[in-house]
This record gives C-alpha cells, sequence and structure tokens, in this order.
C-alpha cells in the first residue's frame, strides 16, 4: 500500500502547477518531506529557493541589481530627475539645472553636490521664485568673472589689419 502511495505522489508531480512546487507532500516528516520535494523539482529549484508563497500569491523579494555607493546617492542631486521630483513643476525644475550648471561650470561633481543641495534646502524654506532668481543672479555674476576671449579681435590681428 505505502509502495502504490509513493508511486501516485510521484505522477502527481509530473502535473504539476507553478503554486504546487511550493507545496511539499506531507509524510509525516517535514525534513525528509521537504528534500524528497525538492530533489523532484528539477530546474523548478531554482523558483523554490528564490520565491515564496502568501495564500494564493507567488512572490520574491529582489534588491537593488546594482549596488550603489554614497557618491553615486550624492550625484543624483545634480539630475533633472531629482530635481523634478523635488521641485515638481517641469519648467523650475529645468531653470534650477540651467542655473547649477551655470554656477558648477567651473567646479566638479562635489562642488554641483553641494550647491545643488544647498539651494534644494533653499527652497524647502522659502518658494522656489525666490532661490531660483538668486542662482540666475550668482550664475550671472560667475559670468562675468571669467574671461572672454574676442576671436574677432585675435584673428583681425592675426590677419594684419590695424584698428
Amino acid at each position: 500500500m505505502d509502495r502504490e502511495y509513493h508511486m501516485f505522489s510521484r505522477i502527481e508531480r509530473t502535473r504539476r502547477s507553478n503554486h504546487s512546487i511550493f507545496l511539499p507532500q506531507n509524510y509525516g516528516s517535514p525534513f525528509n518531506d521537504t528534500a524528497e520535494h525538492i530533489t523532484g523539482l528539477g530546474l523548478a529549484r531554482i523558483d523554490f529557493e528564490r520565491c515564496a508563497v502568501a495564500g494564493e500569491v507567488i512572490y520574491s523579494v529582489e534588491g537593488d541589481s546594482t549596488l550603489t555607493s554614497q557618491q553615486d546617492e550624492e550625484a543624483r542631486i545634480a539630475t533633472l530627475a531629482h530635481a523634478l521630483k523635488k521641485l515638481g513643476n517641469p519648467e523650475e525644475a529645468a531653470e534650477f539645472m540651467r542655473c547649477l550648471n551655470a554656477i558648477g561650470e567651473g567646479g566638479d561633481t562635489r562642488y554641483r553636490q553641494v550647491v545643488g543641495s544647498y539651494h534644494y534646502r533653499e527652497i524647502a524654506v522659502r518658494a522656489p521664485g525666490p532661490v531660483l532668481k538668486e542662482m540666475a543672479l550668482i550664475a550671472m555674476h560667475l559670468a562675468c568673472l571669467s574671461p572672454v576671449t574676442d576671436t574677432e579681435a585675435d584673428s583681425i590681428e592675426d590677419a594684419g589689419i590695424p584698428f
């Protein structure tokens, strides 16, 4: 009788659904039942080990596919997606990024992060309009400080034409 019951369970195992992968037969010994169930799964063992069942739902918890460092997380501050999330208004986010790029033009990534973080805090305390205006003014002042080369004057001097 026991042999017939065992044969019947193997036949049942060949006609399994995704849900039945997670339901081992109960013969009275949890360890042996689980071990026998796992050995009979074949390739479905991967699903058995990776997923779980909660009622009628089969689920798996996936971690981050790539590990992100603290620097990578901080670098996201200076992206348009982050500005859209923080500000909500696409025009304000675009203006924020334009000003941030102008202010951080001569600096490195860390400088842009610090400037962006500071201005996000200012926007949280005050309205975005005045902060964006200040950022634009800072960008204009920094543009005035950087030397501009006059290419027309250089080309006229190279041509030998007197002024």
